[in-house]
Protein backbone atom coordinates (compact mmCIF):
# COMPACT_ATOMS: atom_id res chain seq x y z
CA UNK A 1 0.00 0.00 0.00
CA UNK A 2 3.10 2.25 0.48
CA UNK A 3 3.68 2.38 -2.93
CA UNK A 4 0.61 3.65 -3.98
CA UNK A 5 0.65 7.09 -5.99
CA UNK A 6 -0.69 10.25 -4.12
CA UNK A 7 -3.64 10.77 -6.08
CA UNK A 8 -4.99 7.71 -4.63
CA UNK A 9 -5.61 9.92 -1.29
CA UNK A 10 -9.19 11.83 -0.85
CA UNK A 11 -8.56 15.22 -2.35
CA UNK A 12 -5.17 14.80 -4.10
CA UNK A 13 -5.80 15.79 -7.68
CA UNK A 14 -3.03 16.52 -10.31
CA UNK A 15 -2.40 20.00 -9.22
CA UNK A 16 -1.87 18.86 -5.13
CA UNK A 17 0.01 15.77 -6.81
CA UNK A 18 2.37 18.50 -8.90
CA UNK A 19 2.99 20.22 -5.72
CA UNK A 20 3.94 17.04 -3.76
CA UNK A 21 5.83 15.82 -6.37
CA UNK A 22 8.15 18.89 -6.41
CA UNK A 23 8.62 18.08 -2.57
CA UNK A 24 9.89 14.46 -3.74
CA UNK A 25 6.16 13.07 -2.62
CA UNK A 26 4.96 10.42 -5.13
CA UNK A 27 3.80 7.64 -2.92
CA UNK A 28 1.78 7.13 0.15
CA UNK A 29 4.98 6.11 1.66
CA UNK A 30 7.21 8.89 0.60
CA UNK A 31 4.29 11.15 2.45
CA UNK A 32 4.88 9.41 5.84
CA UNK A 33 8.25 9.46 5.83
CA UNK A 34 7.85 13.39 6.12
CA UNK A 35 7.51 13.43 9.72
CA UNK A 36 6.06 15.83 11.85
CA UNK A 37 8.27 19.24 12.72
CA UNK A 38 6.39 19.19 16.07
CA UNK A 39 3.21 18.69 18.34
CA UNK A 40 0.70 20.98 20.25
CA UNK A 41 -0.85 19.61 23.58
CA UNK A 42 -4.21 20.26 22.41
CA UNK A 43 -6.10 18.18 25.65
CA UNK A 44 -6.01 20.83 27.89
CA UNK A 45 -7.36 24.41 26.68
CA UNK A 46 -6.21 27.38 28.98
CA UNK A 47 -8.67 29.38 30.60
CA UNK A 48 -9.07 33.09 29.17
CA UNK A 49 -8.86 35.15 33.02
CA UNK A 50 -5.24 33.98 33.10
CA UNK A 51 -3.96 34.80 29.61
CA UNK A 52 -1.45 37.15 29.25
CA UNK A 53 -0.20 39.19 26.17
CA UNK A 54 2.44 36.86 24.07
CA UNK A 55 1.09 33.65 25.47
CA UNK A 56 0.73 31.12 23.07
CA UNK A 57 -2.40 28.99 23.85
CA UNK A 58 -4.95 26.66 23.31
CA UNK A 59 -8.60 28.46 24.38
CA UNK A 60 -12.12 26.61 24.03
CA UNK A 61 -15.03 28.78 23.82
CA UNK A 62 -18.29 29.43 22.44
CA UNK A 63 -18.74 32.69 19.54
CA UNK A 64 -20.63 34.65 21.22
CA UNK A 65 -20.38 37.62 18.44
CA UNK A 66 -19.78 38.33 15.11
CA UNK A 67 -18.81 41.42 13.13
CA UNK A 68 -17.42 42.18 9.22
CA UNK A 69 -16.21 45.38 8.17
CA UNK A 70 -16.30 46.32 4.29
CA UNK A 71 -13.70 47.14 1.90
CA UNK A 72 -13.97 49.14 -1.39
CA UNK A 73 -15.59 47.32 -4.16
CA UNK A 74 -18.23 45.69 -1.28
CA UNK A 75 -15.38 43.11 -0.77
CA UNK A 76 -15.46 41.52 2.32
CA UNK A 77 -13.31 42.88 4.93
CA UNK A 78 -11.74 42.14 8.46
CA UNK A 79 -13.48 39.45 10.49
CA UNK A 80 -13.46 39.80 14.42
CA UNK A 81 -15.44 37.19 16.54
CA UNK A 82 -15.86 37.44 20.13
CA UNK A 83 -14.73 34.03 22.17
CA UNK A 84 -16.44 33.66 25.53
CA UNK A 85 -15.22 30.11 27.85
CA UNK A 86 -16.83 31.09 31.23
CA UNK A 87 -13.94 32.20 32.42
CA UNK A 88 -13.05 35.71 30.32
CA UNK A 89 -13.43 36.66 26.31
CA UNK A 90 -10.96 37.51 23.79
CA UNK A 91 -11.55 38.63 20.35
CA UNK A 92 -10.23 36.47 17.14
CA UNK A 93 -9.05 38.85 14.34
CA UNK A 94 -8.90 37.63 10.47
CA UNK A 95 -7.61 40.81 8.30
CA UNK A 96 -8.54 39.36 4.69
CA UNK A 97 -10.84 36.45 5.41
CA UNK A 98 -11.82 34.45 2.59
CA UNK A 99 -16.25 35.03 1.95
CA UNK A 100 -17.30 31.62 3.49
CA UNK A 101 -15.80 31.99 6.39
CA UNK A 102 -18.06 34.78 8.17
CA UNK A 103 -20.62 32.12 7.64
CA UNK A 104 -18.71 29.45 9.34
CA UNK A 105 -18.16 31.81 12.15
CA UNK A 106 -21.68 31.85 13.58
CA UNK A 107 -22.99 33.12 17.15
CA UNK A 108 -23.75 30.12 19.21
CA UNK A 109 -21.27 27.73 17.93
CA UNK A 110 -18.37 25.98 19.79
CA UNK A 111 -15.32 26.71 18.99
CA UNK A 112 -11.41 25.54 19.30
CA UNK A 113 -8.29 28.41 18.67
CA UNK A 114 -4.90 28.06 18.86
CA UNK A 115 -2.42 31.59 18.57
CA UNK A 116 -0.37 33.80 20.10
CA UNK A 117 -2.18 36.50 22.43
CA UNK A 118 -1.55 39.89 21.71
CA UNK A 119 -2.81 43.35 23.09
CA UNK A 120 -4.34 45.00 25.81
CA UNK A 121 -7.37 43.45 27.43
CA UNK A 122 -9.14 42.24 26.06
CA UNK A 123 -6.61 40.21 24.13
CA UNK A 124 -7.19 39.25 21.06
CA UNK A 125 -5.39 36.45 18.43
CA UNK A 126 -4.93 36.74 14.79
CA UNK A 127 -5.09 34.21 11.85
CA UNK A 128 -5.55 31.63 14.62
CA UNK A 129 -5.31 28.25 13.82
CA UNK A 130 -9.29 26.73 15.01
CA UNK A 131 -11.76 23.88 14.94
CA UNK A 132 -15.26 25.18 14.90
CA UNK A 133 -17.41 22.28 16.98
CA UNK A 134 -14.41 20.56 17.89
CA UNK A 135 -14.63 17.10 18.16
CA UNK A 136 -17.56 16.57 16.63
CA UNK A 137 -16.21 14.24 14.22
CA UNK A 138 -13.25 12.90 15.90
CA UNK A 139 -11.84 15.70 13.77
CA UNK A 140 -7.57 15.36 13.58
CA UNK A 141 -7.08 18.88 14.24
CA UNK A 142 -8.91 19.70 17.65
CA UNK A 143 -8.53 16.79 20.36
CA UNK A 144 -5.23 15.01 21.82
CA UNK A 145 -1.88 16.28 20.42
CA UNK A 146 -2.08 17.64 17.22
CA UNK A 147 0.89 17.22 14.52
CA UNK A 148 2.50 20.11 12.78
CA UNK A 149 4.61 19.60 9.57
CA UNK A 150 6.71 21.76 6.68
CA UNK A 151 4.37 22.53 4.53
CA UNK A 152 5.08 23.93 0.67
CA UNK A 153 3.90 27.58 0.20
CA UNK A 154 -0.09 27.74 -0.35
CA UNK A 155 -1.06 24.42 1.78
CA UNK A 156 -2.00 25.02 5.04
CA UNK A 157 -1.69 22.55 8.44
CA UNK A 158 -5.12 21.09 7.84
CA UNK A 159 -5.29 20.13 4.47
CA UNK A 160 -1.37 18.36 5.16
CA UNK A 161 -2.50 16.68 8.01
CA UNK A 162 -6.11 15.20 6.59
CA UNK A 163 -3.50 13.76 3.92
CA UNK A 164 -1.14 12.37 6.05
CA UNK A 165 -4.14 10.38 8.10
CA UNK A 166 -5.58 9.15 4.82
CA UNK A 167 -2.12 7.37 4.17
CA UNK A 168 -1.78 6.08 7.63
CA UNK A 169 -4.91 4.57 7.50
CA UNK A 170 -3.77 3.36 4.24
CA UNK A 171 -0.38 1.80 5.03
CA UNK A 172 0.01 -1.68 5.26
CA UNK A 173 1.99 -3.75 8.07
CA UNK A 174 4.81 -4.25 6.08
CA UNK A 175 8.38 -3.50 7.19
CA UNK A 176 11.72 -5.10 6.74
CA UNK A 177 12.70 -5.55 9.98
CA UNK A 178 13.23 -9.35 10.50
CA UNK A 179 10.05 -10.45 13.17
CA UNK A 180 12.44 -12.48 15.73
CA UNK A 181 14.21 -9.30 15.56
CA UNK A 182 11.74 -6.65 16.16
CA UNK A 183 9.82 -8.71 19.15
CA UNK A 184 13.44 -9.13 20.94
CA UNK A 185 14.01 -5.20 20.71
CA UNK A 186 10.01 -4.89 22.15
CA UNK A 187 9.74 -2.68 18.78
CA UNK A 188 6.49 -1.66 17.39
CA UNK A 189 5.66 -2.35 13.55
CA UNK A 190 6.50 0.11 10.19
CA UNK A 191 2.88 0.94 9.93
CA UNK A 192 2.10 1.35 14.28
CA UNK A 193 5.42 3.29 14.35
CA UNK A 194 4.48 5.65 11.57
CA UNK A 195 1.03 6.16 13.05
CA UNK A 196 2.36 6.50 16.79
CA UNK A 197 4.74 9.26 15.23
CA UNK A 198 2.22 11.30 13.52
CA UNK A 199 -0.72 10.85 15.79
CA UNK A 200 0.18 10.20 19.10
CA UNK A 201 -2.56 9.10 21.38
CA UNK A 202 -1.75 10.34 24.53
CA UNK A 203 0.62 13.59 25.75
CA UNK A 204 2.59 11.69 27.62
CA UNK A 205 4.65 10.51 24.57
CA UNK A 206 5.20 13.99 23.71
CA UNK A 207 8.74 14.61 25.63
CA UNK A 208 9.91 11.43 23.80
CA UNK A 209 8.71 12.49 20.44
CA UNK A 210 9.99 15.40 20.56
CA UNK A 211 13.81 14.78 21.12
CA UNK A 212 13.15 11.85 18.61
CA UNK A 213 13.94 8.74 21.43
CA UNK A 214 10.43 7.52 21.15
CA UNK A 215 10.21 3.38 20.30
CA UNK A 216 8.51 4.14 17.00
CA UNK A 217 11.84 6.38 16.02
CA UNK A 218 13.84 3.91 17.25
CA UNK A 219 11.96 1.26 15.03
CA UNK A 220 12.43 3.46 11.73
CA UNK A 221 15.96 4.56 12.62
CA UNK A 222 17.01 0.24 13.16
CA UNK A 223 14.67 -0.70 9.98
CA UNK A 224 17.23 1.92 8.07
CA UNK A 225 20.10 0.80 9.43
CA UNK A 226 19.16 -2.84 8.84
CA UNK A 227 18.39 -2.20 4.86
CA UNK A 228 21.70 -0.57 4.65
CA UNK A 229 23.82 -3.05 6.40
CA UNK A 230 21.94 -5.57 4.04
CA UNK A 231 22.79 -3.49 0.84
CA UNK A 232 26.40 -2.94 2.15
CA UNK A 233 26.84 -6.72 2.47
CA UNK A 234 25.16 -7.54 -0.97
CA UNK A 235 27.69 -4.92 -2.64
CA UNK A 236 30.58 -6.67 -1.24
CA UNK A 237 29.48 -10.19 -2.59
CA UNK A 238 28.97 -8.57 -5.49
CA UNK A 239 32.57 -7.89 -5.65
CA UNK A 240 34.04 -10.68 -4.24
CA UNK A 241 31.93 -13.47 -5.58
CA UNK A 242 29.39 -12.17 -8.40
CA UNK A 243 25.70 -13.71 -7.18
CA UNK A 244 26.64 -15.22 -4.16
CA UNK A 245 24.19 -12.95 -1.95
CA UNK A 246 22.08 -11.07 -4.71
CA UNK A 247 20.30 -14.69 -6.03
CA UNK A 248 19.29 -15.00 -1.81
CA UNK A 249 17.86 -11.26 -2.18
CA UNK A 250 14.22 -10.97 -2.33
CA UNK A 251 13.98 -9.53 -6.48
CA UNK A 252 13.22 -6.14 -6.73
CA UNK A 253 13.91 -5.33 -2.87
CA UNK A 254 17.09 -3.39 -1.25
CA UNK A 255 18.30 -2.63 -4.21
CA UNK A 256 18.73 -6.07 -5.51
CA UNK A 257 18.59 -7.63 -8.82
CA UNK A 258 14.70 -7.16 -10.84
Amino acid sequence: MSDEPVTELPRVGPKTAAVLGALGVETVGDLLIRLPRGYEDRTNPTPIETLRPGDVAVVRGRIVAVRQGRRRGRRPGALEARVDDGTGALSVLFFQPPSYLAKQWAKGREVLVLGRTEGAAPLRISHPEFELDPGADGSTHASGVVPFYRTPEGMGQRAWRAMVRAAADRAGEDGLLPEPLRRQLRLPRRADALRAIHFPTAAADLPSLRAGTHPAHESLLLEDLFVLQVALLWRRAQRMAPGSLADALPRGRLGGPR
